[in-house]
């Protein structure tokens, strides 16, 4: 896929935001009313203390911002192609994407954008570079930090994405699709809060939890550099995984229809 036609498929998207302003405008608030939510709650965890943890108050607001960032971008990029893929293939409706000269999974996974995200995705980069600019950090550690919020919002894609290809080959797979949206929201909370059991499963077995602490454990200057080292190459091979399932999965789905 050439950027000629992922700009026309952005066109595409901004039609559909001004055809559908009302919910437009609700998601942006809504989702700005979650985030003031939880910077709220923030102050009044740390209003009787300055340190929960080993977590500072900036940290926090930090964590939360970055969690925004993160699953806002998800959405903006990635959310319409892994929210009808469930749907489109127990209905069959596959086979227009299949039709096309086209790489399917790029073709599905960015066939739309989510414009109304990207104005929280704005706010939360505005926001967290003020936050940054507090802690008085390197040029390095910042292109680190963008690095791996970049990567987080990758590994989200493939782990939502992933879920969704369940359905090529179990018909009531989408049944479980709460579960990402369940991982997202306590990998937004500090890793440091959770048993060590939980950690183990969310930072070395699923390192879900690694996806939004570690741009800020690099903030912080608190890296682990053999969790990063493993989440980098955990990231790599799911997307691997992905790709080789996406394909197998067509295959299924051809040879049924």
């Amino acid at each position: 896929m050439n950027l000629k036609i992922y700009k026309a498929m952005l066109s595409n998207s901004i039609q559909r935001v001004l055809i559908y302003r009302t919910t437009s405008i609700l998601i942006v608030v809504f989702s700005l009313f979650f985030y003031f939510v939880e910077m709220f709650s923030g102050m009044v965890y740390f209003s009787y203390t300055d340190n929960i943890l080993g977590w500072t108050k900036w940290d926090y607001f930090s964590l939360i911002t970055t969690a925004a960032i993160i699953q806002n971008s998800y959405s903006f990029f990635f959310v319409w192609g892994t929210s009808d893929l469930s749907i489109n293939i127990i209905q069959g409706k596959l086979d227009y994407t299949l039709l096309r000269p086209l790489n399917s999974f790029w073709y599905y996974a960015l066939y739309m954008a989510d414009f109304p995200s990207l104005i929280n995705v704005i706010l939360g980069i505005i926001v967290q570079g003020w936050i940054i600019f507090k802690y008085h950090i390197g040029f390095f550690h910042i292109i680190m930090y963008v690095l791996f919020v970049i990567i987080g919002i990758w590994f989200q894609f493939l782990v939502c994405n992933f879920s969704n290809m369940i359905t090529f080959w179990v018909d009531k797979a989408d049944q479980i699709l709460w579960i990402p949206e369940t991982l997202e929201e306590i990998s937004s909370r500090p890793a440091s809060i959770y048993p060590k059991w939980v950690r183990g499963i969310l930072m070395w077995l699923l390192p879900i939890l690694t996806a939004i602490n570690l741009p800020v454990d690099i903030i912080r200057g608190q890296i682990n550099v053999v969790n990063m080292l493993w989440y980098i190459g955990f990231v790599t091979f799911f997307t691997v995984i992905n790709y080789k399932v996406w394909y197998a999965g067509l295959k299924k789905y051809q040879s049924s229809n």
